[in-house]
């Protein structure tokens, strides 16, 4: 299922916290990185439920949400400032942004079709000792962001349960 590991350095990640769910917050972001010019790679959107006490005590989903991208470190002293004017203008939310990660993805086309990929690559990074930031999927790719110190030796030991770097 899985025919090879790849490895991307340098990465950076950005975190808008708590913006308001509604319809074009997204494209607010990152029409404006486009128009800057910068790449982004992985995008993940959450919603962050809110309750209400009260005689009735009710959970309201997608009020807010957090929305988390990856890029190159060298592009995150561009986008700052655009992320933190899109925060400024929707006049809600906050930005952090991280640094010293890498992105390990286990690829393969017959992975869509094969159960267990995700969760060999999850025991295997686990049993290393592994701490796992982010995590995306597609039909071909299952990437984790990690810290910067685990990157070579997330893809040896991802390597390994999927029989790849034998003869």
């Amino acid at each position: 299922a899985v025919s090879i590991v790849a490895l991307k350095n340098d990465l950076g990640r950005v975190t808008l916290e708590d913006l308001p769910n509604r319809p074009g917050i997204q494209r607010d972001v990152f029409e404006k990185i486009a128009k800057a010019g910068i790449s982004v790679d992985d995008i993940i959107q959450h919603e962050i439920e809110t309750s209400v006490s009260g005689s009735e005590s009710r959970i309201h989903p997608g009020e807010r949400c957090n929305i988390v991208f990856t890029l190159d470190k060298t592009d995150l002293q561009d986008v700052r400032p655009i992320v933190e004017g899109v925060i400024k203008s929707i006049g809600q939310g906050r930005t952090k942004i991280d640094l010293g990660l890498v992105k390990v993805s286990a690829i393969g086309v017959g992975m869509q079709s094969q159960p267990g990929v995700a969760a060999t690559m999850f025991r295997a990074l686990a049993d290393a000792g592994i701490t796992i930031a982010n995590i995306t999927t597609s039909e071909i790719k299952i990437s984790c962001i990690l810290p910067e110190a685990d990157g070579a030796r997330a893809v040896r030991v991802v390597h390994d349960p999927f029989g790849l770097g034998r003869e």
